[in-house]
């Protein structure tokens, strides 16, 4: 059973611990934030997660009760549930403080961070911290030394309870040994209780981790399968571990691998086109006996290869079927999906691109989380996994089934905590749950079909609105969430359900042409656009960013852009004449507007000159059907998918 560890706890004279209330299976009984020092003004070490009032409301309490204020905050590394908390904390305690953290070539952070440097010293009354790079468990981990009490604070690289998940294993192990050399007296977890013996406990972390080693090496060296993935690795070696931690101990598998990679004991050649079951990479392997483990991928005859360059294929469309385009919450990206993939592109520079390929099973439909830091992507068996947008590995951090069928619409409440999936589900058509943990926070009944579209509201109090192939729009409030209203104006299917940005208004649109606005608050209808709007089905509405305007995607081969106030057509471009100029989707995102035609063709329209998009982007795929490398004498015929030459007209 897990140590019981108070919201609140004077450790020592100048370290008071605050829990980050977030308790779950990768934070523990919560993230601990310490308050460091003895004078007037004090550090604030890590802030828990996004959106967790009882936190900020217990931290504010503690400061007013000492009449302390924050003269600096210090995170130990970029995770959600160490980073969260900052903007809460600027905006209702300590407005204008400044914010720390150790910098890496990935950072994303929408704040203005100052960043430390290896062996830097900080100082406050009472407290002198020595910042320590701790690379592994992320590339930006730092540990703080605080000299007055030979004491350590050490983030995520040593837990009070249990062990610790790591991006780079080498790297980690070089940390531990770092931290084993500080030798410190005491160690201040960012998980779990405090470690009043730290040699032991970090001899111990060393020692788990080597005999992980062994135990993956003994196990790819007996099998007798041609081949193993992360996960068949863990169902060997994890044998006493819950099944809800074997996603994170998949990605411990993949990491011990890349060490023994880097300690020159075993080989491995690229990612092949044909990940294995669930999306992780599957290796046929041959056992060296030299005392490692040598991989090899043969396409008649062993070879490995380097990528150069990607190139993104287009969407994945079908005529009568909406198309959902996803946004980054910094206007930099949009996202789609074709395939068993995610492409994730540059808005400005559509040529810079990136493909999430994990999926073992088509994907359907992927969105980022408010945050930015993740995206969810679901595929048509109605699995959803939750991965890294930072990291270039973009690692995975959880794997759920809320359902089992064809997933048609995924969205994010604005804590980036909770993920609302709709579709063709067998048992249900929507499902709502945690991100951390699958914990279920709410089922979507109240539809007699399967949903097609769902959106959260961006603001409190949260609600839910969906649309469904049963002509109706539903309203549900949490969380947990459960049914509220039914609203009938459609006649045909529902396709598109969006609030506005500022979460006062949404919008639907459906088959029957028509599109309508309500109040978020009261559920009542503001009214109808046009009388319809469109003569074709509408497929897709996506609001300005300035909650002014909305933009429709139709298949009578139109986008329009409609005045909310006037509910009034704005601009109306006419997209073709042909079958495959039916618009499918549609994305405002800053000032770029989107829409994506039958054809997959993407098209950038032009408020100035509605008649010819600024851009379409447009690409041939076909099969490769023969490679041929004459220096290396090699011949081959692989049948892979290509993702062709990108044309941007």
């Amino acid at each position: 059973m897990a140590t019981f560890i108070p919201k609140v706890a004077t450790l020592t004279s100048r370290i008071i611990r605050v829990l980050g209330c977030n308790p779950g299976p990768m934070t523990l009984q919560g993230t601990n934030t310490y308050i460091i020092g003895t004078g007037k003004e004090r550090i604030l070490l890590d802030t828990g997660n996004p959106d967790v009032p009882e936190y900020i409301a217990t931290l504010k309490d503690v400061l007013l009760e000492r009449g302390i204020s924050l003269q600096q905050i210090i995170v130990t590394h970029w995770h959600l549930d160490h980073v969260g908390g900052v903007d809460e904390i600027l905006r209702q305690i300590q407005p204008g403080c400044k914010v720390k953290k150790y910098a890496f070539h990935g950072d994303k952070a929408e704040h203005s961070f100052q960043y430390l440097k290896d062996g830097e010293w900080i100082r406050t009354e009472g407290a002198s911290l020595k910042v320590i790079a701790t690379p592994g468990h992320t590339q930006d981990h730092i540990v703080l030394y605080l000299d007055e009490e030979n004491a350590l604070f050490s983030g995520d690289c040593i837990l009070g309870e249990g062990s610790a998940v790591f991006e780079d294993f080498h790297s980690y192990m070089d940390s531990l040994s770092t931290i084993l050399a500080v030798k410190p007296s005491v160690i201040y977890p960012g998980h779990g209780p405090v470690i009043s013996n730290p040699e032991p406990k970090i001899r111990e972390y060393i020692e788990h981790r080597l005999q992980r080693e062994k135990q993956i090496i003994e196990c790819l060296s007996n099998t007798s399968a041609e081949h193993m993935s992360a996960m068949d690795i863990v169902k060997e070696v994890y044998k006493g571990t819950p099944e809800h931690l074997h996603a994170a101990a998949a990605r411990n598998v993949e990491h011990h691998l890349e060490k023994l990679i880097k300690d020159g004991k075993s080989r491995l050649p690229q990612k092949r086109s044909d990940a294995g079951v669930g999306g992780v990479q599957r290796f046929r392997f041959r056992y060296s006996g030299l005392g490692g483990v040598a991989y090899t991928v043969r396409y008649g005859g062993t070879m490995s290869y380097k990528n150069r360059s990607t190139f993104a294929t287009l969407p994945r469309t079908q005529r009568g079927m909406p198309l959902v385009l996803g946004g980054d919450p910094k206007g930099k990206n949009f996202l789609y999906t074709n395939g068993n993939s995610v492409i994730i592109r540059d808005i400005a520079n559509p040529s810079l691109c990136d493909i999430y390929t994990e999926h073992s099973q088509m994907t359907t439909v992927a969105k980022y989380s408010p945050s930015g830091f993740y995206i969810a992507s679901a595929d048509q068996t109605g699995k959803i996994r939750i991965w890294d947008t930072v990291q270039k590995e973009h690692i995975l951090k959880n794997e759920f089934q809320p359902f089992v069928g064809i997933v048609k619409d995924v969205s994010w409440s604005p804590d980036s905590q909770r993920i609302m999936v709709v579709g063709e589900g067998r048992e249900r058509f929507g499902h709502v749950f945690m991100a951390e943990t699958g914990t279920s926070v709410g089922e979507i009944g109240g539809h007699s079909k399967q949903i097609n579209s769902c959106d959260f509201r961006p603001t409190r109090p949260f609600r839910i609105i969906t649309g469904s192939e049963d002509n109706t729009v539903g309203i549900y409030e949490g969380p947990p969430f459960k049914y509220k209203l039914t609203i009938s104006d459609h006649t045909r299917f529902v396709q598109s359900v969006r609030y506005s940005p500022n979460g006062e208004l949404f919008a639907s649109g459906g088959f029957d042409g028509k599109m309508f606005l309500y109040n978020a608050s009261t559920y009542e209808k503001v009214g109808e656009f046009g009388s319809p709007a469109h003569s074709g089905g509408i497929y897709a509405v996506s609001w300005s960013p300035d909650n002014t305007k909305i933009l429709t995607a139709s298949g009578d081969k139109t986008c329009k852009i409609w005045d909310a106030s006037t509910l009034s057509v704005v601009t109306e471009f006419v997209m073709g004449s042909d079958v495959m100029d039916q618009q499918v989707s549609c994305l405002w995102q800053g000032d770029y507007l989107l829409s994506v035609s039958l054809s997959g063709f993407i098209n950038y329209l032009d408020i100035n000159n509605p008649e010819k998009p600024l851009r379409v982007i447009k690409v041939r795929a076909s099969y490769l059907q023969c490679c041929k490398w004459t220096h290396l004498r090699y011949v081959g015929n692989i049948f892979w998918r290509v993702l062709a030459t990108l044309q941007v007209v």
